[in-house]
């Protein structure tokens, strides 16, 4: 959908900006109505929404808890049909359906879920067990001793008992589930209406560690297995499985979307002791990071885990380990958030930087990553973010206290792309070239544009005016020593207080980093135009610039809770108020790189 409830600009300059932002053409048929959607044009694009990483009952957490939702009913769900709850009585809605999504179920648990969700299937102890325990006064003896040692096995290709020697034919039965998710997928796809991705999670876990990664196939044409940890147990084996059975002569592309890096201990993006050939394949296939989701912000932490400042707060979620590691002594905690904070976004671009500069001729950034959001919903509900109507998720689903037992989960993010049309070739090329960005749950409208000259006037009633090097471009090579960026932005239901631009630059081989503000209302804003010049540009510097958008504080889920349980005084963590946000995928000066 675009954000035709928004786009009601009138006149002039205010004309001009609802073109870009909105992207709205004339609709009437192309000269090629029979390959396009009706409207489309070559080179103008609209603002599409969606969720990249959804969970159903295929999902051995998400069915531990009572989830028994199909991937089925979470595109039905993503296009606005009603779902029943967990408890089997009420029902919740999406308060505007998505234009696209992708059901991300772990492929890890494929041959289980098969398996054992039906007596009729398998009647092994193992089954039996897990469709007993099932529902949340025993799930989480289903997390431990079921999921977690698929996920973080002792030995990596250690099988599920279930499919040991002489037991099911778990193999074959992985491969029904996935033809089953295939299916369903494809089933819902419904092209210029609202586009459906054949998807799944590759879920490594080592040590706890989250490394996982979310795979998006851009057609139906996709590999006969999926891949998961215990077939494939590093990201670089997972790239190249990618590399031999999804391939351009079978119709074949895929995007490997790493998520919840606040969460990986630092692991999974180890680029500083790889080969060129393993750089190539990481800068090939992962060239997003989900920046934002229910188990919290991966944008960045500060460089002392004892500075409380406000830019890298937003909506923190420490692992387990990590808080262990600061309770000790100051030496290992510092070790241990360094090492944590070395995998958030803000800090893997920097690395990107760095890795650049030392490949020389080979010109590769392995960490050139677009910023998008999603929810990683495990009740089947895609988008479902707003923070009034949330109802925690399968971990903490149900009444206030149920869901402050896990008070750092929020309800996760969206990710909006600018594409010429809603199908899955349309979509994919955008993601794939980074047009694309993040927000914490709000439809923040945002476009960015880089110049080396203010051809981006805001003053301009000309919309031809305004372009540039898009979010996620390179900027070319230039000599003019100058460097613009043009922010269009647009608020969803609350007004916008602030625009900030985010850049890091490696100079003399030291990495510097900004948080610089170009525009501020205390009232708030319902749109802006902000045109910024960088006044310390260098072309020659390796760098990159992203745009983060913030709304007017509003309450959180957890302080509309607690007002309506009476609990914010047993519960004063519950009471705070959030800044919403959008994040922009960045742009990048790569000299040298034309």
């Amino acid at each position: 959908m675009l954000l035709s409830n928004q786009c009601s600009w009138r006149g002039g300059v205010l004309k001009a900006l609802l073109f870009l932002l909105c992207g709205l053409t004339t609709v009437t048929a192309s000269a090629d109505s029979d390959e396009h959607c009706p409207g489309f044009q070559a080179g103008e694009k609209r603002l599409l929404w969606g969720d990249l990483h959804v969970h159903t009952s295929y999902s051995l957490d998400a069915y531990a808890f009572g989830v028994r939702h199909t991937g089925a009913e979470a595109f039905s769900f993503g296009r606005g049909q009603p779902l029943l709850e967990r408890d089997g009585k009420s029902q919740i809605v999406i308060d505007r359906p998505l234009d696209f999504m992708a059901v991300t179920d772990h492929a890890e648990s494929f041959a289980v879920i098969y398996l054992c969700t039906d007596p009729a299937t398998s009647n092994t102890p193992y089954c039996q067990a897990i469709r007993e325990q099932s529902h949340p006064a025993t799930a989480w003896n289903i997390f431990r001793n079921y999921l977690l040692p698929l996920i973080t096995p002792s030995q990596p290709t250690q099988p599920a008992p279930l499919c040991g020697p002489g037991q099911e034919n778990c193999e074959q039965a992985a491969i029904w589930q996935w033809q089953r998710a295939q299916r369903e997928a494809n089933a819902a796809n419904d092209p210029c209406d609202f586009t459906a991705f054949v998807a799944q999670e590759w879920s490594a876990t080592p040590g706890a560690a989250h490394i996982h990664r979310n795979l998006i196939f851009r057609t139906e044409s996709v590999p006969d297995k999926a891949f998961d940890y215990l077939t494939y147990n590093s990201p670089e084996k997972l790239w190249r499985a990618l590399q031999t059975h999804c391939t351009p002569e079978a119709d074949c592309d895929v995007l490997a979307i790493p998520h919840n890096s606040n969460l990986a201990e630092g692991l999974g993006f180890d680029v500083e002791h790889a080969d060129n050939q393993s750089l190539k394949l990481r800068a090939h296939y992962e060239r997003l990071l989900e920046v934002h989701q229910s188990k919290g912000s991966s944008e960045c932490l500060p460089i002392s885990w004892t500075d409380d400042s406000g830019d890298c707060g937003f909506e923190r979620v420490l692992s387990r380990e990590t808080q262990q590691a600061l309770a000790k002594q100051r030496q290992e905690a510092e070790q241990a958030w360094q090492s944590l904070r070395s995998g958030y976004a803000r800090s893997l671009l920097e690395r990107g930087l760095v890795a650049y500069d030392k490949s020389g001729d080979a010109r590769i950034n392995p960490l050139q990553l677009g910023l998008i959001g999603s929810t990683d919903t495990h009740v089947a509900a895609p988008g479902f973010v707003a923070e009034d109507t949330w109802r925690g998720d399968a971990f903490g689903w149900g009444g206030a206290e149920e869901r402050f037992q896990r008070i750092t989960y929020n309800p996760g993010g969206l990710v909006a792309v600018w594409a010429e049309e809603n199908t899955r070739d349309a979509i994919f090329k955008s993601l794939w070239d980074r047009e694309a960005y993040a927000t914490s749950g709000p439809r923040i409208g945002l476009r960015v544009f880089a110049d080396d000259e203010n051809k981006a006037r805001c003053s301009s009633a000309d919309a031809s005016a305004i372009g540039g090097v898009p979010m996620g471009g390179v900027l070319p090579d230039n000599e003019s020593g100058s460097m613009w960026l043009t922010v269009i932005a647009q608020r969803d239901k609350t007004p916008l207080q602030r625009i900030e631009v985010i850049k890091g630059s490696l100079i003399n081989g030291q990495v510097e980093e900004q948080v610089i503000d170009i525009a501020n209302s205390k009232k708030g804003r319902k749109n802006w135009c902000v045109s910024w010049q960088d006044l310390n540009y260098q072309a020659d510097v390796p760098a990159f610039w992203y745009v983060r958008v913030l709304e007017k504080p509003t309450p959180r889920w957890s302080k509309r809770d607690c007002e309506k349980a009476d609990l914010c005084k047993k519960y004063p963590e519950a009471d705070i108020a959030i800044q919403e946000r959008a994040w922009s995928s960045p742009i990048w000066n790569h000299p040298g790189h034309n």
